[in-house]
């Protein structure tokens, strides 16, 4: 059987990618990079919480349309581009990463 990519309408068109790939040879699902985006890409704040927050919701959509929940995931990367702002706002970032992930 091969690969099936998961692209989610909820978060719109992908261009030149895909927001996932489930393969099925163990049941792997491998998540694109997802950032603050709507479902017309667009940005949805300048707020770096809301940011956050979208992307890892983002994150969530592409798991579930894939057949994965929270609890499966195994490694997740966080990239941020403003280390000052995420020392600043790591709690809220915190409450935001589990209310998604749990603890």
């Amino acid at each position: 059987m091969p690969s099936k990519l998961i692209n989610p309408e909820v978060l719109g068109a992908p261009s030149g990618y895909s927001h996932g790939v489930s393969v099925p040879a163990g049941q792997l699902l491998f998540i694109a990079g997802q950032i603050a985006v709507d479902k017309d890409n667009r940005i949805v704040s300048d707020d770096f919480v809301e940011q956050f927050d979208r992307a890892l919701a983002n994150v969530m959509v592409v798991l579930n349309a894939g057949g994965g929940r929270p609890e499966d995931v195994t490694r997740m990367v966080i990239y941020v581009t403003d280390k000052v702002e995420y020392r600043n706002h790591s709690r809220e970032i915190g409450k935001r990463y589990q209310r998604y992930m749990g603890k």
